[in-house]
């Protein structure tokens, strides 16, 4: 009796060993690191929104260049200030000072949108990254950058090419 006892509380701990050591080889955390600067840098939106301020740059430039140009025909092609006939020089002013004035705007307007479309993108960027990771069953998706966030990782755990392509996916309407 002591033997059976004895063997079916060895068989019970035997098999409660095996459930543990299972349980803790299936219920490790699924975990994958991204490059964040691919991420960042071919992400769809991030593309069409640099296309929107380069425009607007050079929208704002062909307007300052408008005004030089007419500051140009004012002083006739002059070199020095003397040469400038007397009743184009007022004028001529006041043009340089609308100028500066407006080259501080739309440098300020720049980076205002600049800015704020950095914003808009990191924020949608990283709900995507959390959709994808939700959807994929990922426990931890890490972040690689140059700043030591991530020294090592094994390049089998990295998923950037897949998020890039899920989140470009995503911007662009297609939810599969």
């Amino acid at each position: 009796m002591k033997k059976t006892i004895l063997v079916i509380v060895t068989v019970c701990l035997f098999g409660l060993s095996i459930f543990i050591s299972g349980y803790t080889y299936y219920s490790k955390p699924k975990v994958a690191y991204v490059s964040v600067s691919s991420l960042y840098n071919e992400f769809s939106y991030k593309l069409e929104m640099e296309t929107k301020l380069k425009n607007l740059q050079s929208n704002q430039q062909m307007a300052l260049d408008s005004i030089k140009m007419e500051m140009k025909i004012l002083s006739n092609g002059a070199s020095r200030v003397e040469d400038i006939p007397k009743e184009n020089l007022v004028e001529l002013q006041q043009m340089q000072q609308v100028y500066y004035m407006k080259e501080k705007k739309f440098s300020e307007e720049y980076n205002s949108f600049s800015q704020e479309y950095n914003t808009q993108i990191i924020k949608q960027l990283n709900q995507y990254v959390i959709d994808y990771g939700k959807e994929n069953g990922y426990d931890y998706i890490f972040g690689a950058n140059s700043e030591g966030s991530i020294m090592y990782a094994n390049e089998g755990d990295d998923v950037t090419k897949e998020v890039v392509e899920y989140i470009n996916k995503r911007y662009n309407g297609n939810q599969e």
